[in-house]
């Protein structure tokens, strides 16, 4: 327990030295978000044509999500290292505390996600429901 409250008041020291490298937006009332993912598409496609061309390194990873009932969307950029610790704070957790199961609750496989500058520039994930749009990518 000790080493756990350890490594969580590490974390949080370290986000906040670092915290000018986050950037979240959250944009209230917004009734049509396809300038936002239309943007965010191009973005990507142009990823995805350096990543042809051989520049493929990973220095950041993006979330861009939207929720048409709230009317509520979000941005969200952060250094690829500080979603890579966060990913490794989140296996260590769920390994040593049986009653978390993150894996089992929201079906991620975190070995999977290991060592995502693997994948290189571009989309990583894109999920639209009839109220939510969700986009996640490297560059």
């Amino acid at each position: 327990m000790m080493q756990t409250r350890l490594r969580v008041a590490t974390l949080a020291l370290v986000l906040t030295a670092f915290s000018g490298c986050i950037g979240v937006q959250v944009h209230r009332g917004v009734h049509n978000a396809d300038a936002y993912f239309d943007q965010a598409e191009r973005q990507i496609a142009r990823l995805a044509r350096h990543r042809q061309d051989g520049h493929a390194r990973v220095h950041r990873l993006h979330l861009l999500a939207y929720d048409r009932r709230e009317g509520e969307l979000v941005r969200i950029s952060v250094p690829l290292w500080m979603a890579e610790l966060a990913m490794d704070i989140g296996e260590e957790a769920e390994r040593h505390h049986h009653d978390i199961d993150i894996e089992e609750r929201y079906d991620v496989d975190w070995r999977a996600l290991r060592d995502l500058a693997r994948f290189g520039p571009g989309l990583l994930a894109a999920v639209t429901s009839d109220h939510d749009r969700v986009l996640v990518w490297l560059d």
